[in-house]
Formats: structure tokens, sequence, C-alpha cells
């Protein structure tokens, strides 16, 4: 009895598993999701890296915002990670270009913390990225 009790509990496993195949295609629904929630990751970067420069929150306050914003476009990378049709290929390949600058632009925040330029420059990277992300999602 105990064999089929872990024989089943392996196909429950596998079948669970093969519920978030990467086999499985994106679609344009998700594919506008993913740059809706790229949009407002970019624009909390923006924001936390304008208050940073500001004064308005402090370095450990950033650190702990960066850290959550980083895991979150770990989540997103996740979901992009299943192929495409040919047709949405550019789309889907755009959006892993804006999380990817996404994650290297937060990534920048703690260095940059005492310097105005580059917190200056950080926050013009994430304002683009923003401007990139909505742009794809108003094509969906």
């Amino acid at each position: 009895m105990k064999s089929a009790a872990r024989l089943a509990l392996l196909l429950f496993a596998a079948a669970a598993a093969g519920c978030d195949s990467p086999r499985q295609q994106l679609d344009s629904h998700e594919l506008a999701l993913a740059a809706k929630s790229l949009a407002s990751l970019c624009a909390e970067a923006e924001l936390l890296v304008h208050e940073l420069g500001s004064g308005t929150v402090t370095v450990n306050f950033a650190l702990v915002h960066q850290d959550a914003l980083a895991q979150e476009t770990l989540k997103l990378a996740k979901q992009l990670a299943k192929p495409v049709p040919d047709d949405l290929r550019s789309t889907h390949q755009r959006e892993l270009a804006i999380n990817a600058g996404l994650q290297s632009g937060l990534g920048q925040i703690a260095a940059a913390t005492a310097q105005a330029t580059r917190l200056t420059r950080l926050e013009q990277q994430f304002h683009a990225l923003k401007t990139d992300a909505r742009a794809l999602e108003q094509q969906s």
C-alpha cells in the first residue's frame, strides 16, 4: 500500500509540474500582463531612486525595497521563460530586454547611494524602461 501511495504522490507531483511547463507557449494576454508589470516595476524603481536622491528615504529602506523589486523581476523572468509563437517573438524579446535592464539598474542602486549623478542616470534609465514597457502594453 505504501508503494501505491508513493506512486500516486509522484504522479500528482509530475502532473503539477506539467501545469507550469515551459513547453506551454505564452499568449498575447500574458505578454500584455508582463508589460504592465514591467511598467509598474520600472515606475517603482524610478520613484525609489528619486526619493533616495532627494533624501526622502533612508539608504536601508532603499536597499530593502531594491531587493524586493529584484525578486519581482526574477519572478517575471520565470514567467517569460516560455516559448512564444513567432508573431509574438519581437514583443517577447523586448520584454526580456526591459526586464534585464531593470535588473541591471536595480543592482546598481547600492553603489550609487552617495552619488547624485549616478542616481540621476539610474532614474533616467528606469524612466526610459518604463516608457518602453508602457509602449508594449499599449500595443497589446
